[in-house]
Parts: C-alpha cells; structure tokens; sequence
C-alpha cells in the first residue's frame, strides 16, 4: 500500500466512512490528489485534518481542505528545517562575495545549496501546495461521480 493510500484509509477509517460509500470514482479522485502531494506531509496533515476537521460523520473533508492541511505542514516542515545563513554570508542571506579574475560577483552560498538539497530530499520544494496541485485540472472537492 502506497502512503497515499495509507493516508487516505486512514482518513476514511478516523471520519467513519462506509465502504460503500467509497466508490472507484471517489477513490480515485481522493488518490489522484494526494498522490500530488509531497510524503513528508502525508501524515501531519491526516493528523492535522483529525485534529482540526469537524467530523462529518460518514464523509471525508474534500480534498480542498486536505490541501490546506498539507500546506500548513508543508510550512511546518520547512520551518523545522531553520534558516539559511552562516558567517560566511551573515547580512546577505544566502549569498557571499566570491572573486574571479574579472572582478567580484554575488554567488549562492553552500549553507543555502545545502537547505534547497533538503527540502528537495523531504519533496517540499518552495512552491505552495497549490502550485504542486494545479496540474489536476480539475479540483475534485465536490465529491461528485462525474
């Protein structure tokens, strides 16, 4: 079982949904947009969706919600993660003076290489979940069967 599947059973199984209440088509819309989302998010937001969702018992929150419980872990995440910054580039956030035999430019420093390494290797990136989203086409928070 994926973590996305995991995900969603257990959002299926903490808001009492039947089984028959879970068609393909409902299934697969749930599927095709947490499937989008980054792993490291998949958890907190199901923990964030149960702590946070009124229950409506015998049906999910839709997937715009869940969407918004992934962003808000998504910042959680990077904000765990600290900021960039070191000596060597203290007062220019993430950049140091480094000179060439043309003279000096403005480059990245390692420290920031370093934070765009993680939060590539967590899948958070620096675009909001939306953005990760958006290719859908189609925003199936509706729950609708067509």
């Amino acid at each position: 079982m994926t973590h996305h599947a995991q995900a969603l059973a257990h959002l299926v199984e903490h808001f009492g949904v039947k089984p028959d209440q879970m068609t393909p088509a409902r299934v697969r819309s749930y599927d095709q947009a947490l499937s989008r989302l980054p792993v490291a998010v998949l958890e907190p937001m199901v923990q964030r969706a149960i702590d946070t969702r009124t229950p409506r018992w015998g049906d999910l929150p839709t997937v715009a919600e869940l969407r918004a419980d992934a962003e808000v872990c998504r910042l959680e995440l990077v904000k765990a993660l600290g900021d960039y910054g070191c000596a060597s580039c203290e007062g220019t956030k993430g950049f140091i003076a480094v000179t060439h035999a043309d003279g000096v430019r403005m480059e990245r420093c390692n420290c920031f290489r370093r934070r765009q390494e993680q939060l590539a290797a967590l899948g958070l990136g620096v675009a909001p979940i939306a953005a990760l989203t958006a290719a859908e086409g189609r925003d199936w928070a509706s729950h609708d069967e067509g």
